[in-house]
């Protein structure tokens, strides 16, 4: 078995002189993790004295030695930037746009043949009996010591388009949700982003826009609260009209972007996180264990792994279009639907490749910031109104 060459476990072993020799000594001998792991002591000053000349020259050698996680450190160290020192010196400017992920989605029946009658209508009118925010939380919990809550913060409804903004609340955290918000009958975003050390009702875990018509609707940070607002309006449907609305928000394949299940000729995985306490000598893998339950969980090893010791992971799925019959197919869609993930690359049959989030409806927009607001929330509504438009209407949009 290899050795391994790690500094905290040398270090307890020889003492941190000695530690330093001994990797010195094995990368010298073209021990390529030695190497690396050299570069990060001189990086850090753990052993030896800060050097960031010996640290680039430890992390290159490793690099030319095929050290994936080396050749990271030298992007993220930002060794190749001459102008690095200097640009330090100068003010960062700050973005005056905003990015933002949309995704679409169908309003599905839960039971088939069941037509959803007007959410957005049945959605509205239960809103809008709150007269406060606090007339609409939606409890996380049973749990009596458990205060966390689901609501939406602001709505409007024009012309058969619902739109509003949907907030998860963690209370007992420092910072952002004045209590006093509460008791209005709405707040946008970015009203409610302030800081609020004194008198919280506790922190934003996760917010969204969204906008709704006919039977689609149109989410932001649609990862985070997808799921949450589903359940959401489901309940608030029910609880302030006494009308029980099941249904589901399904995902639309994008036809612009997609490739045909039949022409999938592989899937590769990957997944690298890195630590960002201390981005340097404490580097390690975050395996998105989702995506790989998912698609084999029969893989024993995988279970087996320290997940902590990954480095860097990758899975190349090939595609036997012969055994890819319609029960099969059907599996792997299912699949890459519920992994859909930057982390994913699909190539086709004539070498077309798309990444997994462009397997669903969704893109990314820029919207203008309005001076230090974070949010341009008139833009984004006319967006996401011109989005579902062009959806309903057949145009695939990107």
């Amino acid at each position: 078995m290899a050795k391994k060459y790690v500094y905290e476990d040398l270090k307890n072993q020889l003492g941190a002189k000695k530690a330093i020799l001994e990797l010195k000594k094995a990368a010298e001998q073209g021990i390529r993790e030695a190497q690396r792991v050299l570069g990060t002591c001189f990086y850090d000053g753990e052993g030896v004295k800060k050097d960031r000349k010996e640290a680039e020259k430890w992390h290159k050698k490793a690099a030319a030695n095929n050290d994936v996680m080396a050749t990271r450190l030298i992007g993220i160290l930002n060794y190749n930037n001459e102008d690095s020192k200097k640009r330090k010196k100068e003010p960062v400017k700050a973005s005056t746009k905003t990015k933002i992920t949309l995704a679409v989605f169908e309003i599905k029946p839960v039971t088939e043949g069941v037509e959803v009658m007007d959410l957005p209508g049945n959605l509205y009118k239960a809103l809008n009996k709150t007269d406060t925010i606090r007339e609409r939380l939606m409890s996380l919990s049973s749990e009596i010591d458990n205060n966390d809550k689901d609501f939406i913060s602001d709505f409007n409804y024009k012309q058969g388009y619902l739109f509003g903004s949907f907030v998860r609340l963690i209370e007992g955290e420092e910072s952002t949700v004045k209590i006093t918000s509460l008791d209005k009958k709405t707040v946008g975003l970015n009203e409610m982003i302030t800081e609020a050390k004194e008198g919280s009702a506790g922190s934003i875990r996760s917010s969204g826009f969204f906008c709704i018509h006919d039977r689609y609707i149109i989410i932001s940070s649609a990862r985070l609260i997808r799921g949450a607002l589903e359940t959401y309006a489901r309940w608030i449907v029910k609880e302030k009209t006494e009308n029980e609305m099941q249904f589901n928000f399904s995902p639309i394949i994008n036809t612009l972007k997609t490739i045909p299940l039949n022409e999938i000729q592989s899937i590769r995985f990957s997944d690298t996180f890195l630590n960002p306490e201390n981005i340097v000598s404490k580097t390690s893998m975050k395996l998105s264990k989702t995506l790989f339950d998912t698609l084999i969980s029969n893989v024993k090893t995988l279970h087996n792994m320290n997940i902590e010791d990954i480095v860097s992971a990758e899975l190349i799925l090939k595609i036997n279009k012969t055994q890819l019959k319609k029960k099969n197919a059907k599996a792997l869609e299912t699949a890459l639907r519920l992994v859909d993930s930057e982390n994913i690359r699909i190539t086709g049959s004539d070498g077309k490749q798309i990444t997994g989030t462009s397997y669903l409806t969704s893109f990314v927009r820029e919207f203008e910031k309005i001076g230090s607001v974070r949010f341009n929330e008139r833009a984004i509504e006319m967006e996401m109104i011109s989005i579902l438009k062009a959806v309903k209407n057949g145009t695939m949009v990107s």
